[in-house]
C-alpha cells in the first residue's frame, strides 16, 4: 500500500518539495510499473476528460491551469453528496461549515475570507449561483444528481469568470438532452447512520426525444432524507429528542433542447430545490459558564448532544431558470446565456446565549444584589431570512478550434452583466421578558432596561433586536482571451477583463440591542477592476506538457451596516477604532503557477502537479465583535499563500486502478492594519496545512454476465485554524482522517453496491463554529452503511 507522510507547520516548504518529488513527473513511485517496460496495448486506458474551464470544450491536458474534474459516475461511486465530501476528494479545496447543508463557506488554495464577497465562484452550467457570505448563510449547494462532471478550477479566474473567483471556481456541468435517443436512469439508496437512523435517496431521470433530431426533453427528480444524529437534552439533563438534525431535500430539473436548424440550438432549463432541516448539525461543547454557579451547557452532556432552548430549523430554496442559445455563425460560435438565480433561506437561530445571557450579564453589573439567572434562562428566538435574486446575461463569441480552422490561434470574448439583490431580515425576541423583569426587580421593565441604553422608549413586546437590510449591486464587464501557437509545441495565451460595479446598502433597525444604530441608514460604493492573465503551455512530449501562468483576481468593495455604538464601544476600543467603517475597499491578488500534466503508458497513467505563489493585497475580512456580538467587513492587510497539489491515477492492470492526491498549503498575513484583531504571521482561516488521499478500485469477472468490484478511499486532512485569536475555542482545528469503501456487482447498466462512509467512525470535533456566541462543535457524519441499486435504460 502506498504511504503518505506530509509534514505541516514550519516544514511546509520542505514538505512541498518532498511531495513534488513523490508525485511529480510520471509519479511512478506510487505504482508498480517499471519505467522501461513496454506498454501493453490490450490493457484499457483511462478515459480522456473534456472540460469547459476556458469557456470552450478542450482536453483537460491542454488547459494551462490546475483543474480537478470529477465525473458523475465518480460522484456516485464515491458517494460524494455535499461540499464536505467534495472538499475531501479535491486537493486544496476546504470548507468552514456553519452547522449543516447550505451553511458551508468554501476556500481554494488557502484563499480564505469570510467577508461578504466569497472567494470561490459557483456555477450551475454557465449560470452563476454565488451568494454573499453572511454570518447565518453559506454557499448554495445543488444536489449532485444527473451531473456529467464537476470541474474545480484553482487559482484566480478573474478574466473569464470575474469577481468572487479569487481562489477559483467550481462548475457543476449537468447532462444535456439527447435529441436522438430515449433513455434515462434510476437510483435508490437505503442506509443507516450510527447514533442516527435510516436515510434514503430516490432518483430518476428520463430523456425523451420529441422530434427526431430537432427537440428533446430531459427531466429529473431527486428525493433525499438524511437522518439526524444530534440528540437534544433539556437543561436539567433529560433526553428530550433523538436525531434532531434530520434533513430532507427535494430537487427537480428540466431542460428542453430545440434545434430548428443545424446552426442554432436553444435550451431553456430550470432547476428547483428545497431543503428542510429540522435543526443544525452542531453539538454543544461544555462547559459554557454564565456565572460562578450557572452553566448554560452542562459539563457532563454526552457527545453529539445539545441542550439549547430553541430549535434551529431552516428551509433553503433554490430556483434557477435559464435560456442558453448557441449559434454557429461560421466564423465563430455565438453563445447567449440569460439566467435568474433565486435563493431564500429562512432560519430560526437560538439567541439565548447571546441575547438572554448578555442581557442578564449586563443587568447583573447594574444591579448586583439581584440574581439575573431567570433572565439568562429565557429562550431567545432569532428569525433570520436572507433572500437573494440575481439576473445575469452573458454573450460570448468563440473562434473555431485550431484543429477545425488549421490556423495557429483561437480566441474567446464577450460581455457580461448582472443585477444582484439581497434582502436580509433579522428579528430577535426574548420570551416572557417583561413579566420576568417586573417580578425580579419590582419595577417598570422599561425603567430597568432604560439604564442599559441611552435611547429611551418602551420595548416592542418581546422584540430585543430588529434589522432590515437591502443590498443591491450591478456589474458590467467586457472580457477576452486569445491563444497563439508560437511554435508547434508552444502555445501562448493572454486575456483581459474590465469590470465596473456599483453597490448600495440601505435599511432600518431598532429595539433594545439596536437602539442607537442609525435608522434608516444607507450608503453607496463603486468598484473598478482590470484583471489580466498570461499563460504558456509547452509540449515536452506527446504525452507530457508543462505550463506556467500568471493571473489576477479581485473582489468588489462595498458598504457596511451600522452597529450600535453604546454596546460595541468596548470592542471598538480594543481594536483601536472609533466605530464601524462606512465602507470597505476591493482587494486583489496576483497568482503565479507552474505545473505539468502527463498521460503515460498509452493513457494508463494520468498525473498532474502544480505549484503556486499568491500575493494578496488589502485582504477583505469579516471582523467579529465578541462583546456586543455584532460584526463588520474591513480590509485587514496583506497576505501570501504558497503551496502545491498533485493528482495521479493509474490503471495498474485491467482489473486494478490506483489513485492518489496530495496538497500542501501555507497561507499567512504579512501586513495587518489597525482594527482587524489579527497579527502578522497569523494563518488564514479554515485552510488545512496539508491533505492526502489514496484510493483503489478493483474489478473482477464473476461470470459471463456479472462483474464484481471493491473500492476504497482513505482521506487525511491536516490541521487548520478557525479563528485568529489564540484564546478562541476554534483557533486550532485538528488533523483527522476518513475511510470510505464499497463493494458490489454489476451486469451491464445494473449496479448493486453496498457502501460504508466513515467506516472507522471518526468522531473528532473538526471545527467549532461560533453561532450567536455559543461554543459548538461540528464533526464528520458518523459511520453510515447502506445499499444502492442503480441502472440506466
Amino acid at each position: 500500500m502506498a504511504r503518505f507522510r506530509l509534514n505541516a507547520g514550519p516544514g511546509t516548504r520542505a514538505a512541498a518539495r518532498r511531495l513534488t518529488l513523490l508525485l511529480g513527473g510520471s509519479a511512478l513511485a506510487l505504482l508498480p510499473f517499471e519505467p522501461a517496460a513496454a506498454a501493453d496495448p490490450t490493457q484499457p486506458a483511462i478515459e480522456n476528460i473534456t472540460v469547459t474551464a476556458q469557456k470552450r470544450s478542450e482536453d483537460i491536458k491542454e488547459v494551462p491551469l490546475s483543474i480537478t474534474a470529477i465525473s458523475g459516475e465518480q460522484l456516485k461511486e464515491q458517494h460524494i453528496q455535499n461540499y464536505d465530501d467534495l472538499a475531501r476528494a479535491v486537493p486544496n479545496l476546504s470548507f468552514a461549515n456553519g452547522g449543516g447543508t447550505g451553511l458551508d463557506k468554501l476556500e481554494l488554495r488557502g484563499v480564505s475570507s469570510n467577508a461578504d464577497e466569497p472567494t470561490v465562484g459557483l456555477y450551475l452550467d454557465d449560470v452563476p449561483i454565488t451568494t454573499r457570505n453572511l454570518v447565518n448563510t453559506g454557499a448554495a449547494q445543488p444536489q449532485f444528481f444527473d451531473i456529467d462532471r464537476v470541474e474545480v478550477l484553482r487559482g484566480p479566474q478573474g478574466t473569464l469568470y470575474g469577481a468572487s473567483s479569487m481562489g477559483g471556481t467550481i462548475k457543476f456541468i449537468t447532462n444535456q438532452p439527447d435529441l436522438d435517443n430515449f433513455g434515462g436512469s434510476v437510483l435508490s439508496t437505503l442506509s443507516g447512520t450510527e447514533h442516527g437512523g435510516i436515510n434514503y435517496e430516490e432518483q430518476g431521470v428520463v430523456n425523451v426525444p420529441l422530434v427526431d433530431g430537432k427537440a428533446a426533453l430531459r427531466l429529473g427528480a431527486d428525493i433525499n432524507d438524511t437522518s439526524g444524529y444530534i440528540d437534544h437534552y433539556t437543561l436539567d439533563g433529560t433526553l428530550a429528542q433523538q436525531g434532531v438534525n434530520d434533513e430532507k431535500t427535494y430537487a427537480f430539473k428540466a431542460a428542453l433542447k430545440l434545434q430548428p436548424t443545424d446552426d442554432l440550438t436553444i435550451t431553456p432549463s430550470m432547476f428547483f430545490q428545497r431543503l428542510h432541516s429540522d435543526d443544525t448539525s452542531v453539538y454543544s461543547l461544555p462547559p459554557q459558564q454564565f456565572s460562578e454557579n450557572f452553566f448554560i451547557t452542562e459539563p457532563n452532556l454526552p457527545k453529539l448532544s445539545q441542550d439549547k432552548e430553541v430549535a434551529e430549523p431552516g428551509r433553503d430554496t433554490v430556483f434557477v431558470p435559464a435560456i442558453t442559445v448557441n449559434y454557429d455563425a461560421g466564423w465563430a460560435d455565438v453563445t447567449s446565456v440569460s439566467s435568474y438565480f433565486w435563493r431564500q433561506f429562512p432560519r430560526v437561530q437560538d439567541g439565548t446565549y447571546y441575547n438572554s445571557v448578555l442581557l442578564a450579564s449586563s443587568l447583573q453589573g447594574l444591579y448586583p444584589n439581584v440574581d439575573p439567572t431567570p433572565i439568562a434562562l429565557l429562550p431567545s428566538t432569532a428569525y433570520i431570512t436572507p433572500t437573494t435574486n440575481t439576473y445575469t446575461q452573458e454573450i460570448r463569441f468563440s473562434s473555431k478550434s485550431e484543429k477545425e480552422t488549421g490556423l495557429p490561434y483561437s480566441w474567446v470574448g464577450g460581455l457580461y452583466t448582472s443585477d444582484n439583490h439581497l434582502h436580509l431580515s433579522d428579528q430577535e425576541y426574548i420570551s416572557n421578558l417583561y413579566p420576568t423583569i417586573a417580578s425580579l426587580y419590582g419595577a417598570d421593565p422599561n425603567a430597568i432596561l432604560g439604564a442599559l441604553t441611552p435611547v429611551t422608549g418602551p420595548l416592542l413586546g418581546n422584540l430585543v433586536y430588529s434589522q432590515e437590510e437591502r443590498f443591491d449591486q450591478r456589474q458590467y464587464a467586457v472580457f477576452g482571451e486569445g491563444s497563439y501557437h508560437l511554435l508547434d509545441d508552444l502555445k501562448l495565451t493572454a486575456g483581459l477583463r474590465y469590470s465596473f460595479a456599483r453597490a448600495s446598502l440601505g435599511g432600518s433597525g431598532g429595539a433594545l440591542f439596536n437602539a442607537d444604530a442609525p435608522s434608516p441608514f444607507g450608503d453607496n460604493s463603486h468598484s473598478y477592476a482590470l484583471t489580466p492573465k498570461f499563460a504558456a503551455v509547452y509540449d515536452v512530449a506527446d504525452d507530457t506538457s508543462v505550463y506556467a501562468n500568471a493571473s489576477k483576481g479581485y473582489r468588489l468593495g462595498g458598504p457596511n451596516s451600522p452597529n450600535p455604538q453604546f454596546e460595541c464601544s468596548t470592542d471598538y476600543q480594543n481594536l483601536g477604532i472609533t466605530g464601524t467603517p462606512l465602507t470597505y475597499g476591493p482587494d486583489s491578488m496576483w497568482s503565479y503557477e507552474l505545473g505539468s500534466k502527463s498521460r503515460l503508458f498509452d493513457n494508463r497513467v494520468v498525473a498532474s502537479i502544480a505549484g503556486y505563489y499568491i500575493d494578496w493585497k488589502n485582504v477583505q475580512q469579516h471582523i467579529y465583535l465578541p462583546t456586543c456580538g455584532f460584526d463588520f467587513n474591513a480590509n485587514v492587510g496583506d497576505a501570501e499563500v504558497y503551496g502545491s497539489e498533485a493528482e495521479i491515477r493509474g490503471r495498474v492492470t485491467p482489473e486494478l486502478t490506483l489513485s492518489a492526491t496530495g496538497s500542501v498549503n501555507h497561507s499567512q498575513l504579512t501586513k495587518v492594519l489597525p482594527g482587524s484583531g489579527a497579527e502578522v504571521g497569523d494563518k488564514l482561516l479554515d485552510t488545512p496545512d496539508w491533505s492526502a488521499t489514496f484510493g483503489a478500485d478493483y474489478v473482477l469477472s464473476l461470470s459471463s454476465q456479472w462483474d464484481g468490484f471493491v473500492r476504497g478511499e482513505w482521506v487525511w486532512t491536516g490541521a487548520s485554524h478557525g479563528a485568529f485569536g489564540l484564546t478562541d475555542p476554534n483557533h486550532q482545528d485538528p488533523v483527522y482522517d476518513v475511510f470510505n469503501t464499497s463493494f458490489g456487482v454489476e451486469q451491464g447498466d445494473l449496479v448493486i453496491s453496498i457502501f460504508a462512509k466513515n467506516l472507522f467512525n471518526q468522531d473528532k470535533t473538526i471545527q467549532r463554529p461560533s453561532l450567536l456566541s455559543a461554543n459548538e462543535g461540528y464533526t464528520v457524519q458518523p459511520f453510515t452503511i447502506g445499499l444502492t441499486v442503480s441502472t440506466n435504460f
